[in-house]
């Protein structure tokens, strides 16, 4: 009875070792060799002449990351045998290892995106602290994962009565990590391609569907915690993206939209590359997620308005550093960096606050800084008594910087609304008025001197 209680606890810390190392190299260490992938192109200047090849900037950085995920890849493979052969020496669910090194596989796929993605800014450092960011988080859903298949019993039975709410959830997580993917290329791409080549587009397009799909979910029995999870984790990268992308006008782009017959002319307003048109989709997205949430997710209840304080706090939060910026100066070339750097800060600050705040068990120290939408998160998850009037202000604070970003980006909504006047009008047919404006001009030319 002792040996094999000692056989099963040394069995349970070899697994341990082989999962922790497997997911240090599959996780970490692979994709962290695409975080100089573009950077490198740039320092070069290479991308010009791979450029000349017709390959689009998608498919550049598309073929970066798949030299990369089929290392990963091999190694999967590699290890394979070695997965199995532990289940000979019982106390291992074959069914479970199987699953979690397919998910560790997409994880590291999602993950060697994000690293390619973030190559294509210029600032090692910058690219270090979100790898190691991002990486943290990565591992830590890993570990949620894992731990799910552990105790929830993933079985062949299960699979095959699909009642377990672990199978949806599972399929759910697979889902969002081929869409991560996806985006996190598509935004490498955005960030290195020509002003004529649009990326927006399709990112935002993408990630709208993929929010509403997921406040479907409870229809298939996920939990409306979880789908409120899965709901912030695809907006929040989205939401930055579009608030920091490069702002350009292009006559190319804008013809698209008008010769497009899915989308209407007037959508470049909020669906063309730029921050300019990125933070009114900032506005519906926030709209659309405020509104389903309370709709679909949390009816009406006695903590409402504590709830809709934390999410336009949340979504203060993420613009906060736009009104920041727009301030000081107009990112006409994006403000990534910058709108990292501000995010930190603001994040330290009030993490320094909030200690001797805990300890001392008074409020007031986050009171006077409850102007930041970081310490007004932290007030409303201690304070429920200050929900009304700090879920106004950050109301008021997330209106401040659409108008004073709109303000700022005045003339590149002039030049679009000139550019998309002239492609409607060219489109429309004929009217009297144009006929007779043009029988006018046609008499004036050939009218005798």
């Amino acid at each position: 009875m002792v040996v094999a209680s000692a056989a099963g606890q040394a069995g349970e810390v070899l697994d341990g070792f082989f999962w922790f190392f497997l997911g240090l190299a599959l996780v970490f260490i692979m994709p962290l060799r695409g975080i100089n992938a573009l950077s490198r192109e740039q320092k070069e200047n290479t991308l010009e002449l791979v450029s000349v090849t017709q390959l689009s900037a998608y498919r550049i950085v598309s073929g970066k990351w798949a030299a990369l995920f089929c290392q990963s890849l091999l190694l999967t493979i590699a290890v394979l045998p070695y997965v199995v052969l532990r289940y000979f020496f019982g106390g291992v669910n074959l069914l479970q290892d199987l699953i979690g090194l397919g998910f560790l596989l997409l994880a590291s796929s999602a993950f060697t995106a994000f690293t390619v993605g973030i190559s294509a800014f210029r600032s090692l450092l910058l690219r270090g602290l979100l790898f190691l960011g991002i990486g943290f988080l990565v591992l830590s859903g890993f570990q949620g994962i894992y731990t799910m298949l552990r105790f929830g019993g993933i079985m062949p039975s299960t699979l095959i009565s699909g009642n377990s709410i672990i199978i949806p959830s599972l399929i759910t997580i697979f889902i969002l990590g081929v869409f991560f993917t996806f985006y996190f290329l598509a935004m490498g791409a955005s960030r290195v391609a020509a002003v004529s080549e649009n990326y927006s587009t399709t990112k935002r397009l993408l990630s709208l569907a993929a929010l509403i799909l997921t406040f479907l979910l409870p229809l298939i029995g996920i939990s409306e915690e979880l789908c409120f999870g899965f709901a912030i984790v695809i907006i929040t990268p989205v939401l930055v993206d579009a608030l920091t992308e490069k702002a350009a006008v292009s006559r190319i782009v804008l013809r698209n939209f008008a010769n497009s017959r899915f989308l209407p002319t007037r959508a470049a307003f909020f669906l063309a590359p730029g921050w300019h048109t990125g933070i009114f989709y900032f506005l519906i997205v926030a709209t659309i997620f405020i509104v389903t949430c309370f709709a679909f997710l949390f009816p009406p209840i006695s903590g409402e308005d504590e709830l809709s304080a934390i999410l336009i706090t949340y979504f203060s939060a993420l613009v906060f550093p736009m009104l920041v910026i727009h301030l000081s100066r107009r990112p006409t070339d994006g403000a990534f960096k910058t709108y990292i750097i501000i995010q930190m800060i603001c994040s330290c600050l009030t993490a320094i606050i909030a200690m001797p705040t805990a300890l001392l068990g008074t409020d007031t120290i986050l009171l006077a800084l409850f102007f930041l939408p970081h310490t007004s998160l932290v007030l409303l998850m201690d304070y429920t008594d200050y929900s009304p009037l700090l879920g106004f202000f950050q109301a008021v604070l997330i209106i401040a910087t659409i108008i004073v970003s709109a303000v700022r980006a005045r003339p590149l909504y002039t030049q679009m609304s000139l550019i998309v006047g002239e492609l409607e009008k060219s489109q429309r047919p004929p009217t009297d008025d144009d006929d007779k404006q043009s029988d006018s001009q046609s008499n004036m030319h050939h009218s005798p001197s």
